[in-house]
């Protein structure tokens, strides 16, 4: 079935805002639906985050050039106009006459009578985008310029200062790259990479994983056959890191508190050499499937996948375990690059996740024996649900103390930006 690729990209911008759904998810099914591929697919793809990402910069600056606030202009006009003001201020290689004229095909085609105010603005836009200034507040202005919720200015300037909140900023408006983390129960990284050389695939090994690979040029993984064959995985550096970090030998017990997908565990289980036992566990009962693919997929015998609640006790699993993994639920501020919805989160929301992280921990520590190691680790970049935690968890748990711990940044280290700290039990 066809479809214009901008027209596909309204509906799904409209989808979303309405529904208040995962852009990941609605992305998908108008893909499949409309069996969108190539530079089709790329193009729709571009368009959606590229919206979603800037949209703080992009309403912004339709409301310079708009002779109706923003907030008064009906969504599916806004939308158009949103899709229209990304392409041209960011995207080089789409002309400003074919944004504008697009734009207003747009109104055609779903009969909205707003072809001239869509058609205004975005000739306003085009004529005058070089003079276009941002606010002289700092923080509007790193909000505005950057297109992150002003909430998220003020705390990473409260924690970092102003030079490294922009700098990461700066970093996390760029595309993610992609890391894939070879199986090598099946294969060694060198054999992989020549595999994806000899296919013309721009790869290179990772400077900070001995098992990591990077592709250095937008590339469906989904065709990537390696990973149908278990010969790999898509993991960000920082979680192969923080596997590495634990330092799970062969013949140890693991328990990985919150494994789903199952990155972590499949890391763990291959660093063992596929002995040992290994425990993944993870609260949504629908996501220990994805595990279970994967133990298949990767030839992986130790792993022992099943529905449970990080923070209840187990009293089966009593300081049984060699290292427990938590990679708790938090706010996802240090993947931002990777899903953009996140930039949208309401603060409130995050301000309550330091207690069900520690009551994760907490439980965790019960299933550590003496001499083990407790890993605790999120993917964000918040004092308070990183540092903070442990820190509390050391001060109310004297049998652990601190072994190391370690914050991956994303403008630095060229990884998502992520905590993670090593306990060890007496």
């Amino acid at each position: 079935m066809y479809i214009n690729v901008r027209d596909a990209a309204f509906i799904t911008l409209d989808r979303i805002e309405r529904g208040n759904k995962y852009s990941n998810i609605e992305l998908d099914s108008v893909i499949k639906k409309y069996e969108l591929s190539g530079v089709d697919k790329a193009f729709f793809t571009k368009l959606i985050y590229g919206c979603i990402e800037r949209k703080i910069t992009i309403d912004y600056i339709i409301g310079i050039f708009s002779s109706k606030p923003v907030n008064e202009i009906d969504r599916e006009i806004l939308n158009i106009l949103r899709l229209g003001v990304y392409q041209i201020m960011f995207l080089d290689r789409v002309p400003d006459n074919a944004a504008c004229n697009e734009s207003v095909e747009l109104c055609k085609i779903h009969r909205y009578k707003a072809g001239g105010f869509v058609n205004a603005v975005l000739r306003e836009v085009c004529r005058k985008k070089e003079t276009i200034t941002y606010p002289i507040d700092s923080m509007e202005y790193l909000s505005v310029k950057y297109s992150y919720q002003k909430w998220l200015c003020e705390l990473w300037n409260k924690m970092y200062g102003y030079e490294r909140t922009e700098s990461l900023f700066r970093a996390m408006n760029e595309p993610a790259a992609i890391s894939l983390r070879v199986n090598t129960l099946k294969i060694s990284r060198d054999e992989l990479l020549r595999r994806l050389f000899d296919r013309e695939i721009k790869a290179a090994v990772s400077e900070l994983s001995e098992f990591g690979i990077n592709l250095l040029q937008n590339y469906a993984v989904s065709d990537l056959p390696e990973i149908e064959e278990g010969l790999c995985f898509i993991q960000d550096t920082a979680s192969q890191i923080c596997v590495l970090f634990a330092g799970v030998k062969p013949g140890e017990t693991v328990i990985d508190m919150c494994a789903a997908p199952g990155g972590k565990s499949f890391s763990a289980a291959i660093e063992m050499r596929n002995q040992g036992e290994l425990y993944s566990f993870d609260l949504h009962k629908n996501k220990i499937s994805l595990i279970e693919k994967g133990i298949n997929r990767f030839e992986i015998d130790i792993i022992t996948a099943s529905e449970k609640d990080g923070t209840v006790y187990d009293e089966n699993l009593s300081e049984i375990a060699d290292c427990v993994m938590c990679d708790v639920p938090c706010s996802g501020l240090g993947v931002i690059a990777k899903k953009p919805d996140i930039r949208y989160k309401v603060y409130e929301e995050i301000q309550r996740l330091p207690e069900v992280q520690y009551a994760i921990l907490i439980n965790a520590a019960k299933y550590v024996k003496s001499g083990g190691r407790l890993i605790y680790s999120t993917c964000t970049l918040n004092t308070a649900e990183n540092e903070s935690v442990v820190k509390r968890f050391i001060t109310e748990n004297k049998g652990y103390t601190l072994i190391d711990d370690k914050t991956l940044f994303p403008d630095t280290d060229n990884t998502d930006g992520f905590y993670m700290a090593k306990l060890y039990k007496l």
